[in-house]
């Protein structure tokens, strides 16, 4: 059965219509228990310090209406738990994503190297065991940034420590515990290198800008727009619009979407993006379907819907309409690392036009949340709750990839290193977008050290993607 879509506002009347239903049921039990009396049982006074049982009772109210799982929690949990150890302890067991956290307690956070440092990085082993870091991605205008760290480097130390295959995890925790420390930077070629200078690492506030790079590439005539984007924030909306104004005036025929290591975030971001990219989606096309629990139900959204839920800078369809390509194909490389609000990219244009996925299987993040807070004037309790409270699906009902979309041209970036820098016509994934919507013969130039002679051993892109959420309203 389809609903209108419950907004939050919608929810939290039937969570306040449902408490009140349980506190009558309760006096009226306790009027026929004692057979004569007529007061009304109190709430139970809060005016004193907020105790960890009445954030957890705050906690538990919240899910048992807002939660997809809401059937699968504990009848009597235990609420005298620290707030924390009580969330993951009545959490679904499938659950992945959902998250409690304190704004004024940092330790409550999920922070990851980019969000603290502004890169990302791999730790290889090479051919002859030494145990090396691979920069991925350095964000701009952050600390590293500043300090001279690029896509392509190696770096052998944190902390003046040796990295080896079996410490690279408890160094790597301790930059994120410690939220400070340093990594030493080689130079050479794996094998034969010398360390190069020290990096400080310090957290710092940065807006990662998501468009790392937008340019146009001409062969035979036939021209492909290629943007690099990391991020789906609405807050970025008027200079995605200024993008794609300028494809349209160099009249590309064929676009290459880089969401590889695009953790996610906003689905009305996601909608503007898809919106732009074909004009095979009108304002009224069917964009996304939500499966919620009893209280939500299920209902679907056009894509003019969707792009009235931004949280900034809302564009309507008619701001979209005049930029929108004539496209009925996208390249899209997207990996590993690639989730969320970027995997409903991927996903929800397939009903419109032809998406060729380059790159590896994505992470599989189907699931949407919105953020849950104290709105009562008293405001006592301080956290803020992230359930999963749908999971999602294309116009055609496609959904269920919690285990990754699957890739049409398999492709590892790592198979020429040093890695080359993003926009580079010869690095691989880029190379094969090329090779494929611009008929562009391969001019990939690969180092002996290829693959097959090291070790991935972690990647903390997959940390960013983890602990993203993708946020539906």
């Amino acid at each position: 059965m389809n609903f209108h879509l419950p907004t939050k506002s919608t929810l939290m009347t039937i969570f306040n219509q449902t408490l009140h239903s349980l506190k009558l049921i309760l006096t009226l039990t306790l009027v026929i228990a004692t057979s004569c009396k007529k007061e009304e049982i109190q709430e139970p006074d809060y005016s004193g310090p907020v105790t960890s049982q009445e954030i957890n009772k705050w906690v538990m109210d919240s899910l048992r209406i807002y939660y997809l799982w809401n059937n699968q929690l504990p009848i009597k949990p235990n609420l005298q738990q620290e707030p924390l150890p009580f969330f993951k302890s009545v959490k679904y067991t499938d659950d992945r994503f959902s998250a409690l956290i304190k704004p004024s307690d940092q330790s409550t956070f999920n922070n990851t190297i980019k969000s603290l440092f502004g890169f990302e990085f791999s730790v290889i082993t090479s051919e002859n065991n030494a145990t090396l870091g691979l920069i991925k991605l350095v964000v701009p205008n952050s600390n590293t940034h500043r300090q001279g760290l690029k896509r392509g480097m190696l770096f052998n130390k944190i902390n003046g420590q040796q990295l080896t295959a079996t410490n690279f995890s408890v160094l790597i925790s301790s930059l994120q515990m410690n939220r400070a420390g340093s990594i030493t930077t080689v130079k050479g070629e794996i094998g034969n290198f010398t360390e190069d200078k020290v990096i400080q690492l310090s957290p710092s506030i940065f807006a990662e800008y998501p468009i790392y790079k937008n340019t146009v590439y001409t062969y035979n005539g036939r021209k492909a727009g290629y943007l690099f984007f990391n991020n789906f924030s609405t807050n970025y909306n008027p200079l995605l619009l200024s993008v794609f104004q300028e494809f349209k005036s160099q009249n590309i025929n064929e676009l290459i979407l880089d969401l590889r290591y695009n953790a996610g975030g906003e689905v009305a971001s996601s909608a503007v993006l898809c919106g732009l990219i074909s004009a095979n989606l009108k304002a009224s096309s069917p964009f996304i379907k939500y499966s919620g629990n009893s209280y939500a139900g299920q209902f679907s959204e056009t894509l003019a819907e969707t792009l009235t839920t931004a949280q900034t800078n809302k564009l309507t369809f008619s701001q979209i309409q005049p930029n929108q390509l004539a496209l009925n194909r996208v390249y899209i490389i997207a990996t590993k690392n690639t989730a969320s609000a970027a995997e409903v990219v991927i996903n929800n244009l397939r009903p419109y036009v032809s998406v060729i996925h380059i790159g590896e299987n994505t992470f599989g993040k189907d699931e949407g949340s919105f953020s849950i807070q104290d709105q009562r004037p008293s405001k006592r309790i301080d956290w803020v709750l992230y359930p999963i409270v749908y999971k999602i699906s294309n116009a055609n009902n496609t959904g269920n990839y919690s285990f990754g979309l699957i890739a049409d041209e398999k492709m590892d970036e790592h198979l020429a290193i040093p890695l080359k820098e993003i926009g580079d016509p010869e690095e691989p994934l880029l190379n094969r977008a090329l090779q494929l919507s611009l008929n562009k013969p391969v001019t990939l130039s690969v180092s002996s050290k290829k693959k097959d002679n090291y070790q991935d051993l972690y990647n903390t892109a997959l940390q960013s993607a983890q602990n993203s959420i993708l946020l539906v309203k």
